[in-house]
């Protein structure tokens, strides 16, 4: 039902004379299919930031489950905060977008190479110890394992 009224509310807008080029929203593409099938209409798809939180949360808890993997629920809503941070600080800049979230695995893990000041202590205070507030004994993330499969 969802994407026949998706499907009704964009032939309606076309008739209208407001074209559209994408459909935001979950990872269903229903909609899109639809049009593309019955109309002949293709259009690109854009995840909200809601939906692609959730995704990231699910994909970091089944690592969690990984045999050989210490991640702890405290880790994944800390990488979580991380990249909705990233998100809504750059949602105008992509290239900012880009290096935010590129230097966000790094950093949790100690390497502070590819931050900027503007989100990290250590790059704020370098004469200081660097210490995480937001993970578990306020140590870096490790594992090599887990740092390759992050960095997937």
């Amino acid at each position: 039902m969802e994407a026949t009224t998706g499907e009704k509310g964009l032939l309606q807008l076309e008739k209208e004379g407001t074209p559209v080029e994408y459909c935001e929203g979950d990872g269903d593409t229903t909609l899109l299919s639809r049009l593309k099938n019955n109309q002949g209409i293709i259009l690109k798809k854009r995840f909200d930031k809601n939906h692609v939180m959730k995704n990231i949360g699910k994909s970091l808890y089944l690592l969690q489950n990984e045999k050989g993997i210490k991640l702890s629920k405290i880790s994944i809503t800390h990488l979580q905060k991380c990249i909705s941070y990233a998100l809504s600080k750059n949602s105008d800049d992509e290239t900012g977008l880009k290096e935010n979230l590129q230097a966000i695995i790094p950093h949790n893990f100690g390497e502070h190479h590819l931050c900027k000041p503007r989100f990290c202590g250590q790059l704020r205070s370098p004469n200081l110890q660097y210490i995480h507030r937001s993970l578990p004994y306020k140590h870096s993330v490790s594992g090599e394992k887990l740092r390759y499969l992050l960095d997937i």
